[in-house]
């Protein structure tokens, strides 16, 4: 039967990163990461979600993240776990404070979290999340900066499914008075028309202000369009994808179509510790491209590198605030999401 789930296509034996390992590995991260000298010492040398690469170095003075851990966090000499996560983003907020008063991080601006719940729990489990998300937000505010929903695309619920949970979760904000923007995971599927790909069209309708990887996005010229005047952020991930058997090398990706399209778009690693790249950070994302692409030049990964940092959420922002922020020019069109 025809199909174009990853898990489905690539053999787990042929494919040590395919998303049904991919989920098992996030579990066990979070066990690993339970305890909370372990979580000090992971936020102090690498990103919360356990991205890899260092967050503090001389190149690197913001770190957005994604946030993606069970409420099984125990705080030092205790079995019993946390009911909230308000010790934990202490752990973090002192952490980061603790480094920037070091002369390594003087020049070190901070870090934010996307809070991400994953996409296959049930509808129970994925409130819970979000509920914890908007208590969090209103205790460290400044340490959550956006929603996002994450794992297999594929073998998880497509936005549309979803529905009645995020407009639940809007509808809590509203009366917390919080601001949580939607920077929704959509499009990485080799699909086109299945739900997994529909979910592009659903992140633009729900006013996402990212999409996380768009491999899909390539197919539907009107809905490039509509990502590039509402100036939507693709966060592209080649060598993921490369990994992850959406595309055979970087010859094959889709990213130089959506730019040449003038879609906004910046160079992600996602999960480098899990798919090899380790501690080199993006550095292999950089030099992969710029080796592939013989039109993109160091301009052109200057340009990404811009993005990265015009579309990162340093602070919260409304609709109307955040793209009067991206659209600087006169006579630009103003499509904001309601």
């Amino acid at each position: 039967m025809r199909t174009n789930k990853i898990s489905d296509r690539v053999p787990v034996s042929r494919c040590t990163s395919c998303p049904v390992q991919l989920n098992c590995t996030r579990r066990i991260r979070s066990l690993l990461l339970s305890g909370m000298p372990v979580a000090r010492n992971s936020t102090r040398q690498r990103t919360p979600v356990g991205a890899g690469p260092r967050i503090w170095t001389p190149t690197n003075q913001y770190t957005p993240g994604r946030f993606t851990w069970p409420l099984n966090y125990c705080r030092e000499g205790s079995q019993e776990p946390e009911s909230d996560y308000n010790h934990m983003f202490q752990v973090i907020e002192e952490e980061t404070a603790r480094f920037k008063a070091t002369e390594e991080g003087k020049k070190f601006w901070g870090l934010r979290m996307i809070w991400t719940s994953l996409r296959f729990l049930d509808s129970r489990s994925i409130v819970e999340s979000m509920d914890n998300c908007i208590a969090t937000k209103l205790a460290w505010p400044h340490l959550v900066a956006g929603y996002d929903l994450v794992g297999a695309e594929d073998d998880g619920r497509p936005l549309a499914d979803l529905l009645p949970e995020l407009f639940w979760f809007r509808k809590q904000c509203a009366m917390e008075g919080v601001e949580i923007p939607f920077f929704f995971h959509a499009g990485e599927t080799l699909g086109d028309g299945d739900a997994t790909d529909d979910n592009l069209f659903d992140a633009l309708l729900l006013g996402t202000r990212r999409i996380g990887h768009g491999f899909s996005l390539y197919k539907h010229p009107r809905l490039i369009e509509a990502v590039r005047d509402r100036r939507i952020l693709v966060e592209s991930c080649p060598i993921s994808n490369e990994i992850l058997r959406l595309t055979g090398s970087i010859m094959h990706h889709p990213l130089p179509a959506l730019l040449a399209r003038g879609v906004a778009c910046a160079l992600c690693n996602d999960d480098p510790a899990i798919l090899g790249q380790d501690t080199a950070g993006m550095t292999h994302d950089f030099w992969q491209t710029l080796q592939g692409w013989d039109n993109l030049g160091l301009a052109g990964l200057g340009s990404l590198a811009e993005n990265s940092v015009r579309w990162s959420v340093f602070e919260d922002q409304d609709s109307e605030t955040w793209y009067a922020f991206l659209h600087p020019y006169p006579g630009q069109p103003q499509m904001v999401p309601s």
